[in-house]
């Protein structure tokens, strides 16, 4: 490109280096909103803005004005400058303005899908805190009412569980392995053992207690039998 003034990029003219120059991408400054309501995240935001541009973070380097949206421009030499989108798109280089404009698209489409997300959300709150029932319960308080019943459920399930089971834990981590430690899990976990898993743990425990055929053997199956016949 021809350094005289009359053909000169607006970039050169700005003192940015010479041209070709390229379109490395857009960033965005955090807004001070976001450090008041989520001081950690601006604080990442602000860790993820480049920090090799030669100047133009927060100040467009061709025309002095505060820009939110930088446009990171690269010189020939390998320089790079922040520069705001509408002086990227004044210059009308096509290697420039075109990725710019898409870049601004992209952007205004992130926008408009995090303004319609925090919408719905408003919605879903406001539905939360004063939507009731014919028995005056707002949904919110439904949704912590059944949380807390399904909870106890779970609880008194595996409460239960381990009351008829429990007794198998010391005997479940013989031989058989893995499949015993699942079951010993499961019973933990308010599982009880069922089909075959359950006749598993009748023969190991019965074979805890005596040989096969034995009279210890048959006692203690017909125990094991005796506490967990309603599960069979």
């Amino acid at each position: 490109m021809s350094n005289s003034p009359l053909s000169a990029h607006p970039f050169e003219l700005a003192g940015m280096g010479t041209g070709p120059f390229g379109f490395v991408g857009m960033v965005s400054i955090p807004s001070a909103t976001l450090a008041e309501q989520n001081p950690s995240a601006y604080q990442n935001a602000l860790g993820s803005l480049p920090h090799d541009l030669e100047g133009g973070l927060g100040t467009c380097r061709c025309c002095g004005q505060a820009i939110t949206h930088v446009c990171i421009i690269e010189n020939a030499q390998g320089d790079r400058y922040g520069v705001g989108t509408d002086c990227v798109l004044k210059t009308d280089d096509p290697c420039l303005a075109n990725k710019a404009k898409i870049a601004v698209a992209k952007l205004q489409r992130k926008q408009r899908f995090a303004r319609a997300a925090a919408k719905r959300e408003a919605h879903r709150q406001k539905w939360l805190s004063t939507a009731c029932d014919e028995a005056g319960e707002t949904n919110a308080q439904r949704i912590e009412r059944e949380r807390t019943e399904q909870e106890a459920a779970q609880k008194a399930r595996k409460d239960a569980v381990w009351a008829k089971f429990g007794f198998l834990l010391p005997y479940l981590g013989g031989p058989e392995g893995g499949f015993c430690a699942s079951i010993a899990a499961g019973i933990r976990e308010g599982q009880a053992p069922r089909s075959r898993a359950l006749d598993i743990c009748g023969e190991i425990y019965a074979k805890a207690h005596g040989r096969r055929g034995s009279n210890a053997y048959v006692e203690a199956l017909n125990e094991f039998n005796d506490k967990t016949w309603e599960a069979a």
